[in-house]
């Protein structure tokens, strides 16, 4: 490079003349800008999946839990009489659900349970490290 062309490139933007802008255009283009960056990103339903699991896991084994229940003695007790109803209302209904924990199939669910945890906590730890490759990168 000469300085030739370096010294008439500056006498040509000497003589330029400034351009004008309109009063707020920097304000526009900044708010341009952050209407942009401001985009909401979508919810995970992950987290949500995987704590309906878990209550579905809980009412499985509160289910399990009085259907094995022993009957009690025939007094007046509200609590007995409150848990017997469960018990007959389950027993009718629940036939399906105990049968999945009968001595059979009951290592079955324990491994298909095992494996849906595992999977979450996969899950889980996946969607960490990107919320904090996220953090590190914004």
């Amino acid at each position: 490079m000469d300085d030739y062309s370096i010294d008439g490139t500056r006498d040509v933007l000497k003589e330029m003349e400034a351009e004008k802008v309109s009063q707020g255009f920097t304000a526009k283009v900044m708010a341009k800008l952050n209407e942009k960056l401001s985009v909401k990103p979508a919810k995970s339903k992950f987290f949500i999946g995987v704590i309906i699991v878990f209550l579905l896991g809980i009412i499985a084994i509160f289910t399990i839990t009085l259907l094995n229940a022993p009957p009690g003695n025939q007094n007046d007790n509200v609590t007995v009489s409150i848990v017997n109803v469960f018990r007959d209302i389950l027993t009718d209904t629940g036939e399906i659900i105990a049968s999945l924990f009968s001595s059979g199939n009951f290592l079955i669910v324990g491994l298909f349970l095992t494996f849906i945890l595992l999977l979450s906590g996969f899950f889980m730890l996946n969607s960490h490290k990107s919320f904090l490759n996220k953090l590190q990168n914004y």
